[in-house]
């Protein structure tokens, strides 16, 4: 009963190695597919700063208040942007050295430096709330980001499409080998999404009506691109 029972175990053990040897032998392709999805921009990000310097940092920092507290309420009052969207970026106090005078000396001030972001959700007032903090006192516009919501969605269709493009060129690749396209191994994505998301702009068309230091901006599209890598099997023909 033993020998038995010894020699069904080694028979099964034998038939799992065959079918793991064939299903490792088993012809496979892998394929990469990618797609990209365009969803036209919504929404503007406005990146300012504030920067004052004097000799003694308590009249940098009262300057740089006062700076920002124009800027505030021509953003919240004149401009119409709720509060919630204007945030503080960074804050910082420091010393800085400059060389003046004919013998070059060294002079030493203190610089404040008040970095904001504001949202804004009438895109095309974007450049007109430019316009408005700088004349406020803002001093320095570090960039602009321009945004659409819904971007989950459409990594999610990019993803699709590019599984879709993965499986057509893995039948085409079978159909040329004279095979066709088994069951599908495995698939991987490359990326998250969130960090493959990008901006294209397009010139603005100038206007003849419109007053000459006006700030003209282009939204444009952001983008989102997804890849994938899939291993499929082959098999024969009938």
């Amino acid at each position: 009963m033993k020998r038995m029972m010894r020699a069904l175990a080694l028979a099964v053990m034998f038939a799992l190695l065959m079918s793991g040897m064939a299903l490792a032998d088993a012809p496979q392709v892998t394929v990469g597919g990618s797609a990209q999805v365009s969803v036209a921009t919504d929404h503007a990000v406005i990146h300012l700063a504030i920067r004052t310097k004097a000799e003694a940092p308590s009249e940098a920092q009262a300057e740089n208040k006062q700076r920002t507290d124009a800027v505030m309420k021509v953003l919240t009052e004149q401009c119409g942007i709720p509060a919630d969207r204007i945030a503080t970026s960074s804050f910082s106090i420091y010393t800085m050295n400059e060389y003046v005078g004919p013998l070059n000396q060294e002079k030493q001030y203190y610089q404040v430096m008040h970095d904001m972001s504001v949202t804004v959700a009438d895109i095309d007032q974007t450049g007109a709330v430019i316009d408005a903090v700088v004349d406020a006192g803002a001093n320095i516009i570090n960039y602009v980001s321009f945004e659409a919501d819904g971007m989950k969605e459409a990594y999610d269709k990019a993803l699709k499409e590019a599984f879709a493009d993965a499986k057509r060129k893995a039948e085409l690749l079978a159909e040329t080998a004279g095979m066709k396209l088994g069951k599908l191994v495995s698939v991987s994505t490359v990326g998250s999404g969130n960090d493959i998301y990008s901006n294209s702009f397009r010139m603005a068309a100038p206007e003849e009506d419109a007053s000459a230091g006006a700030t003209k901006l282009a939204p444009g599209t952001q983008n989102t691109s997804a890849y994938v890598t899939t291993v499929w099997e082959l098999e024969e023909k009938d």
